[in-house]
């Protein structure tokens, strides 16, 4: 709308009675037919507001409001972001685009020069961009002479580029609140605005209860929810099915990625449910396919509930050995060993496997921006650079930072084991944006540094409130993203995180939650930390030797192989032979033996297992404590004894299985201190 329309709408607001064309003419010293395309434009903009203009011919025109108060009309043109013309050209072309990929009909130049409230020129030239981007894809832009102009390409492709489309222009900022209508949640920002001025236009066609409704059959069916993400992606993708079905448009055969039985029967039930008033006869085998794989592929907020055995399709030998060489690759990048149990593991497969059908389908993604998440920490630079590099040279496929980074933050937050946590703690919450990978890291990193509160879950923001704080016993909110209305302390927070200013505003809440001794230790104590843990898993070696039976030179050998100098080697195999000279310690039932002592050759502990190839004869244990031995570096190493006569698995492994084998097992086992 230009400004000289503005005006004319006010002035016929203000106005009381009638006004004729031949007065606007005068009053903005344009021509009659000037002041008719004027009128055109306002009475399109009018409608879609409620309000209608009425135009007698001999008696003039005026603003009928129908009992709604012209102020908020006029409040209206004051607020230049409220309205489409203005939006810069290339955001534009982008919403044109959508409603392109939206309408399965040719549209005509002057409907489209309508509907954004610009010329006929405006659009001509927008148009010619669109072909220029459009120029590489499977879509391309028909006109069609005194008919429109219309997008044609495969129906897959068309719904792909819609969501995509809509996730370049607007963020999860703004979609989320919208599809959940938490109106006290949203403020009015220009994309809101220009959001909402859209959806206008488009006029989905399924009520959002009805949609909503079968995006909680899909949870209730498969026994775990999607993220915030996911849930708006299915919404859009549900919402524009529907309304390209009814428009003719379907998708008849699918060739790509076909998604297991569960998914196929669930995808049927709720297109049959939306579509029970539109298709007569059995919907196409395409349409159910595709569906399936998107909510097979949708992103999880609760991994832990997960049954894997449901997407066993998906994870193939490939996958497999992709998902190992990128834990082994970043356990190099953080110089630390990273295992990761069977369920562990396996949610990395399914998340490699999502990923990569994602990217050979065109599936977007819709998640907001994390933030750098503490990048010096955890070398998120160099990881994705690593997992880029990886699918495109084994699947040939391109990924951008934001099909990336959930992966990797899915990465950060399963690799820090949960531990057990100390009874009658602050019960708290954890919540980012969406309730995705970003939660679970906070969780897992909080929890590690401030023991003073007892995280009890990671979720979403907007899946908060007060009856479930209730019915939880929430005491505490540490969150990414602002929530009212709750009546328990909530701690905002921002990535990076800034541990020492949550530790403070913690230990400054937690006495006037639970006063007594029991909070007094909000901040970890020095015992034996993660990375402490870590490196000596990493650092347990296997030592190979041929077999020798004399102890005093299996000595000498460990010895130098420990030592950093000669000088000290010496000094180690005296220490070793002091201890020796007290008795040796055998579990004779298994036949090994354990070499151990405190010396101040070293100055960290060292623990393996003696080994002699293929002889017959028994490995050897050994663990060498520095010299003073501090208390948690001697509970360190205690913990491998007393574990070896009551982990089965370990003894095995210590008896005769692989390096790898052995530190998984250690993991197992030093997860209760963790």
């Amino acid at each position: 709308m230009k400004d000289r329309q503005k005006r004319m709408l006010r002035l016929l607001l203000l106005h009381e009675g009638s006004l004729l064309i031949d007065d606007l003419a005068k009053t903005f010293s344009i021509g009659r037919r000037t002041v008719s395309r004027d009128l055109d434009v306002l009475d399109q903009w009018l409608s879609l507001k409620g309000a209608l203009l009425e135009r007698k011919q001999n008696q003039g025109i005026q603003v009928l409001c129908f009992g709604s108060d012209p102020a908020h009309l006029i409040e209206l043109i004051n607020k230049p972001d409220a309205y489409m013309e203005s939006l810069p050209p290339i955001k534009r072309q982008k919403l044109i685009l959508l409603y392109l990929l939206f309408n399965n009909r040719e549209i005509k130049i002057s409907d489209i020069a309508n509907t954004f409230f610009i010329s006929d020129t405006s659009v001509w030239n927008d148009l010619n961009h669109l072909e220029k981007v459009l120029g590489h894809r499977v879509i391309g832009l028909e006109r069609l002479k005194g008919i429109g102009i219309r997008l044609n390409g495969p129906e897959p492709f068309i719904r792909m580029n819609f969501l995509s489309t809509m996730m370049e222009v607007f963020s999860s900022r703004t979609i989320i609140p919208h599809l959940y209508s938490l109106e006290k949640s949203r403020e009015s920002t220009l994309e809101i605005n220009q959001f909402n001025m859209l959806m206008e236009r488009l006029r989905f066609p399924v009520g959002s209860q009805a949609v909503q409704a079968q995006i909680r059959r899909a949870v209730s069916t498969l026994g775990y929810s999607f993220t915030m993400s996911g849930e708006a992606l299915l919404y859009f993708y549900l919402q524009l099915t529907v309304h390209r079905i009814k428009s003719g448009a379907m998708i008849e055969h699918y060739e790509s990625f076909r998604c297991s039985g569960l998914f196929f029967s669930l995808a049927q039930d709720i297109l049959e449910s939306l579509l029970e008033q539109v298709v007569s006869g059995s919907i196409p085998e395409g349409e159910i396919a595709q569906l399936g794989m998107i909510l097979q592929v949708l992103e999880i907020g609760d991994l832990k509930s997960v049954r894997i055995s449901n997407f066993d399709e998906m994870i193939d030998d490939e996958i497999r050995e992709m998902s190992v060489r990128l834990i082994e690759h970043f356990g190099e990048l953080d110089k630390q060993l990273y295992y990761l149990n069977t369920h562990m593991e396996e949610v990395i497969n399914l998340s490699l496997a999502s990923l990569v059908i994602r990217l050979q389908n065109g599936i977007p993604y819709w998640h907001g921006d994390w933030g750098s998440a503490s990048l010096e920490e955890w070398n998120r630079g160099e990881k994705e650079k690593y997992l880029s590099v990886l699918l495109r040279k084994r699947c040939g496929l391109a990924a951008s930072p934001r099909d990336l980074e959930y992966l990797l933050i899915l990465f950060q937050s399963l690799i820090i084991h949960e531990r057990e946590i100390p009874t009658r703690r602050i019960r708290c919450l954890v919540c980012c944006f969406e309730g995705i990978g970003l939660a679970s890291y906070l969780q897992s990193v909080l929890q590690r540094e401030i023991i003073g509160i007892n995280i009890i879950e990671a979720t979403a923001v907007f899946k908060i409130r007060q009856d479930y704080i209730d019915e939880k016993g929430i005491e505490l909110i540490i969150s990414t993203f602002p929530i009212s209305d709750i009546d328990v302390p909530v701690i905002n927070i921002s990535l990076p995180l800034n541990k020492d200013r949550i530790k403070s505003e913690v230990a400054a809440l937690l006495p006037s939650l639970k006063p007594g001794p029991e909070i007094d230790a909000i901040l970890s104590e020095d015992e034996v930390s993660f990375n402490e843990i870590l490196n000596h898993i990493q650092n347990f070696n296997l030592f190979s030797m041929p077999p020798e039976d004399d102890i005093e030179k299996v000595i000498s050998s460990l010895s130098l192989f420990l030592a950093p100098s000669p000088e000290k080697a010496e000094t180690l195999s005296a220490d070793f032979r002091r201890r020796e000279d007290l008795g040796t310690l055998e579990f004779e039932d298994y036949g090994i033996r354990v070499l151990h002592c405190r010396s101040g050759a070293v100055d960290s502990p060292k623990a393996g297992v003696i080994d002699f190839g293929e002889s017959d004869q028994s490995r050897i244990l050994y663990m060498v404590a520095p010299d003073p031995c501090p208390d948690q570096v001697r509970k360190l190493l205690s913990v491998v004894t007393i574990s070896f006569l009551e982990n089965t698995s370990f003894r095995r492994s210590i008896i005769r299985g692989p390096l790898k084998e052995i530190r998984k097992n250690l993991m197992d086992i030093y997860k209760e201190i963790l």
